[in-house]
């Protein structure tokens, strides 16, 4: 297999992101080339996690994390453009773990065959969301024409195609804020 190598982990801290990078590129890459696109050598990999099972798992929480650290500014309160822009730049300084993580989740939706199936962390994150949507419906910040739910949804469906577009080189990485908020706003905000 012959790809496009992402960024190559130059630390520990950047191995998460690279591994991420190269699996949401290609998905069903063997170890050898999951190390190859992410710039290490396989005992680097091996280092990291010893197992294809591990690996995935260890990106997972990595995904959830960066999900639940973009949540934490719903805590902050004020204008709800202003935190909605803090949460979109929090999830896209790690697009590729995020996902990572939200094509995992379908995968094991489909697998499973229910659509309705999420992992229990992802329980209070979407919780946060939805608040958020529906404080700022209360607010007159967003469209009341829509459940809260439904913003939320819309919100995660507009980030997961920016991201689409990103992983194919179709939008420009500098682009993908603003395309994202202006996607979503011209359809949930008010005004």
């Amino acid at each position: 297999m012959l790809f496009m190598r992402p960024a190559a982990a130059r630390t520990r801290r950047d191995l998460p992101h690279a591994l991420a990078a190269t699996l949401v590129s290609h998905p069903r890459c063997t170890l050898s080339e999951l190390a190859r696109g992410a710039g290490i050598s396989r005992a680097t990999l091996y280092r990291f996690a010893p197992t294809r099972e591990a690996i995935d798992e260890a990106l997972f929480a990595a995904g959830f994390e960066r999900v639940e650290a973009a949540a934490a500014w719903f805590d902050q309160g004020g204008d709800a453009r202003l935190v909605l822009e803090q949460v979109t730049a929090t999830l896209l300084a790690d697009w590729e773990l995020v996902t990572l993580l939200f094509a995992r989740m379908m995968e094991e939706q489909q697998r499973v065959g229910d659509l309705h199936l999420l992992p229990e962390r992802w329980a209070p994150i979407g919780e946060r969301f939805e608040a958020f949507f529906l404080r700022g419906q209360a607010a007159g910040e967003f469209n009341v024409g829509f459940t809260a739910v439904w913003l939320a949804d819309f919100y995660w469906s507009c980030f997961y195609g920016i991201t689409w577009s990103l992983a194919r080189g179709r939008l420009a990485p500098a682009a993908a804020a603003s395309t994202l908020l202006a996607s979503f706003q011209r359809g949930a905000m008010m005004g």
